[in-house]
């Protein structure tokens, strides 16, 4: 179909597609003038709904994700109260579940935007820049729980120095200071470099996680190897496993959205966005989870069973020594007492 241009050109065009299939717009100015260009392009889809076909199975992902999430962090908040006593609750623990609830939150206003799409065809831009700065918000919650966790805080010592402080605080204002300004912007240009600003500023974030996360595991390990067989040994060694898982989920999480975006590219069709959209969800909620399995009993976790025997063994020896005086103080069949 086409149709020459004039003064005003309304036109009204369906097609009866027998399969799911894209369609470009596109003028063709032969003669190369001067044109102005105004008006509004529609597409809908049969039924009435105006989301792009390839978006058209996003909307039930994003609540059952969104379910999935608020689900986790009620079961984690029950754990926590009914397994922690308020001292085994830090605000580490806070953070770990923030994650997870903002998480979810965002999903959810995200779905209810989609929802307006397919409606009235376009996006509240009020609803539409809450669930996108919400998001920014998320990663950046997401990016200190990593760095508050490889730095050791609340795991490791009870409080962080002043320039960890800073340079948490720094990166958190800054990447919100691009976030705001990414989402406010109005040319893809300027997007895309207020977007490589942050990854940047992220991937600087990544650098020091790795280096402390490394750092505090082999200090971990000297202390191990420093202590004697004791209870409190036994919870170095808890630490220190949990450290060790915590170093392959941030390598996880390094590596993962390569895999998703080679495979979105190379396997999965173009009308697939909800399975490209389901995998980046899934993949977040096994990070959080390990996190959380990994670190929810410490920093008091309960010492590995085998040095529960130094506990007996200890025990053993204070009712053997009391025995043993008990037997020294009593008198014996002709009334001297018996040398213990």
């Amino acid at each position: 179909w086409r149709a020459n241009l004039y003064d005003r050109l309304q036109v009204s065009f369906s097609i009866n597609a027998v399969k799911e299939d894209r369609y470009h717009i596109g003028v063709l100015n032969a003669r190369q003038e001067v044109l102005e260009l105004r008006g509004n392009v529609s597409l809908v889809n049969p039924g009435g709904k105006q989301l792009p076909l390839q978006q058209e199975h996003v909307p039930p992902v994003l609540i059952w994700s969104a379910g999935l999430f608020f689900l986790t962090c009620a079961a984690f908040a029950v754990y926590m109260g009914l397994t922690s006593t308020r001292r085994g609750r830090t605000q580490m623990h806070l953070v770990m579940g923030s994650a997870l609830l903002l998480k979810g939150i965002v999903l959810s206003l995200w779905y209810l935007d989609c929802l307006q799409v397919a409606e009235r065809g376009i996006s509240n831009r009020f609803g539409q820049v809450g669930w996108e700065l919400l998001e920014k918000a998320q990663t950046i919650l997401e990016l200190m729980m990593f760095l508050l966790i490889a730095l050791g805080w609340k795991v490791l010592r009870q409080s962080l120095n002043l320039t960890e402080v800073r340079f948490a605080l720094g990166i958190s204002v800054i990447s919100f200071y691009l976030g705001v300004f990414e989402v406010a912007c109005t040319t893809q240009s300027a997007c895309n470099g207020y977007q490589l600003s942050r990854y940047i500023l992220h991937s600087l974030c990544y650098l020091v996680v790795i280096v402390a996360m490394n750092f505090n595991l082999q200090m971990v390990q000297a202390w191990i190897c420093e202590a004697p067989a004791s209870m409190e040994a036994g919870a170095l060694y808890k630490k220190y496993q949990a450290y060790k898982i915590f170093r392959w989920i941030f390598l996880a999480f390094i590596i993962a959205p390569t895999l998703e975006l080679f495979l979105k590219v190379t396997v999965m069709p173009w009308d697939a966005l909800w399975l490209y959209v389901l995998l980046q969800q899934l993949r977040t909620w096994a990070i959080y989870v390990a996190i959380v399995v990994a670190f929810a009993h410490l920093p008091n976790p309960a010492p590995l069973r085998v040095f529960e025997l130094t506990r007996d063994a200890w025990a053993s020896d204070d009712e053997a020594g009391a025995e043993a005086g008990a037997v020294g103080g009593t008198p014996g069949a002709g009334g001297t007492a018996v040398a213990g």
